[in-house]
């Protein structure tokens, strides 16, 4: 089977002018190979190089719409041969590696959109763990040419699995290229990092991007303490991504944090959260005397009422068959703003605190789009217009709603995009979440009926062997053109007696 890496096209029509020509185009019209070529090099021959055309999407005018392009190459183009290995290569690599991680895509063509996005940002990763200082083994495997991998280790891809001394655990890690460099480091480091000064703990506090586990040992008993602690020390940081320090403290009760302190703490530990993303009034940390029951407590905590979206957020959404309630901002714009959209959002949950039974709550960059988001709300009709790529239709302080255990139903607002920072009004999307929550509101139209929502017609295409195109209405619910009647081989017996 060809694996052909699909590409969109927006090239034609009265919105295009930019394209030599695309004014005056036929689109519901034969096209010979010669001026697709042609169309192909106005747009951009660097980024169609070795495309070649597959369909287009029609609108209503007949003119304008877009042009499908695939690479039939892209299988053998698509992946740094230095990263990939054979699944047996893979079986005997993993006893050898003291910690190895391993990338499980599939070159199937339905997961190859969502395999391609994660394999190249694990390339990246690959050449920096492999080939710097740390020589940590990145690599990765198709499932499809070592059909019993999935099973064999409990991974449907595209995932991850993180191996320590043979042993597979389940990867909890981000799936960016720079976050897979900064996990796997921690990984291959210390479980526990030991500090004695209130200010090697505030320097680890205040740079951190999620929650760390800070143990506290002081009393008579700490030996004991300590002990439950490094037991679970390793546990934590590779089931959590969000543990990304483990702190064992040798307090003499003189160590405090600066702003709310451990005071009076004895042996026993506390998840802090990350300041920045703490609203007022919600406490920094969470502080329990009892060791034995840290795999419960450690997860139960580490997540505020407000978070940034990664994948640790969609695991516990899941986990919880909870839906994910984001606000779309563009955070590098909105930086010196960001305090102050969390306190407005943070105006939400208390405008009605029973949505939190439904729905996590967390704030989204759009600049760049969350792969997770990007993957779900592509070939969606939003406002009437169909977006094949919905990344151009997110506006800051957008609503989007998902529910990560199911690809759909996912739903868009837009009743804030024309507010600032200081004039959102978050607690305005309270009804939205409700309808949502009860079942009322209407879900984006997505996937192959999206178009039609849009008023748009579907052509397959074909090229014969004299170049010339062969176009076929594939738009769901079409008429499909009847197919001219072979003529019988065989006589009838009323024909062949006249004849006789």
């Amino acid at each position: 089977m060809t694996h052909a890496l699909a590409v969109l096209v927006l090239l034609v029509g009265s919105e295009a002018n930019s394209i030599p020509g695309g004014t005056d185009l036929p689109m519901d019209a034969p096209m010979s190979k010669g001026e697709f070529d042609a169309i192909s090099q106005a747009a951009g021959s660097d980024r169609l190089k070795g495309m070649e055309p597959t369909g287009r999407t029609v609108a209503p005018d007949g003119k304008s719409g877009m042009i499908h392009f695939s690479n039939p190459n892209a299988e053998n183009e698509r992946w740094d041969p230095r990263y990939m290995v054979s699944g047996s290569a893979m079986r005997r690599m993993i006893e050898d590696e003291a910690l190895m991680l391993v990338y499980f895509f599939s070159s199937d063509e339905d997961k190859m959109r969502q395999s391609y996005d994660t394999g190249k940002e694990f390339e990246k990763a690959a050449q920096e763990l492999l080939e710097g200082d740390d020589q940590i083994a990145c690599y990765m495997v198709d499932v499809e040419k070592d059909k019993g991998l999935e099973s064999d280790f409990n991974v449907l891809a595209p995932g991850f699995k993180l191996f320590r001394d043979g042993k597979a655990t389940d990867y909890a890690g981000p799936t960016s290229g720079a976050g897979i460099i900064q996990y796997m480091k921690a990984q291959a480091g210390p479980a526990v990092t030991k500090v004695k000064t209130a200010a090697e703990l505030d320097a680890i506090v205040d740079s951190m991007q999620a929650a760390i586990v800070v143990g506290v040992f002081a009393g008579g008993r700490g030996w004991i303490a300590r002990e439950h602690f490094t037991k679970n020390a390793e546990w934590l940081r590779q089931s959590f991504m969000y543990i990304e320090a483990t702190v064992q403290v040798a307090n003499d009760a003189a160590i405090f944090r600066k702003d709310q302190p451990f005071e009076g703490l004895q042996d026993g530990y506390a998840v802090v959260r990350p300041p920045r993303w703490v609203t007022k009034g919600e406490p920094v940390y969470s502080f329990t005397t009892d060791f034995k029951t840290m795999h419960k407590f450690v997860p139960a905590n580490v997540f505020p009422k407000i978070n940034p979206l990664n994948n640790q957020l969609i695991e516990h959404a899941t986990k919880h068959k909870k839906m994910i309630a984001l606000l779309m901002v563009n955070l590098r714009n909105h930086a010196s703003k960001f305090r102050y959209v969390l306190k407005k959002f943070n105006r939400l949950l208390e405008a009605d605190p029973t949505l939190a039974s439904s729905f996590v709550f967390a704030i989204g960059d759009r600049d760049p789009m969350h792969p997770f988001l990007a993957h779900r709300l592509e070939h969606s009709t939003f406002q009437g217009r169909f977006a094949g790529d919905f990344e151009q239709e997110i506006k800051d302080f957008m609503m989007v709603v998902a529910a990560p255990a199911e690809k759909t139903p996912n739903y868009v607002s837009a009743a804030q995009v024309n507010q600032t920072a200081e004039s959102l009004d978050a607690a305005a999307y309270a009804p939205f979440l409700q309808r949502i929550a009860s079942g009322e509101e209407v879900p984006l139209i997505q996937g192959d009926d999206a178009p039609a929502a849009a008023g748009l017609r579907t052509m397959s295409m074909g090229f014969g062997p004299d170049g010339a195109s062969q176009m076929e209405d594939v738009t769901p619910g079409a008429k499909k053109a009847k197919k001219p009647r072979k003529a019988s081989k065989t006589k009838t017996k009323a024909k062949a007696k006249d004849e006789i």
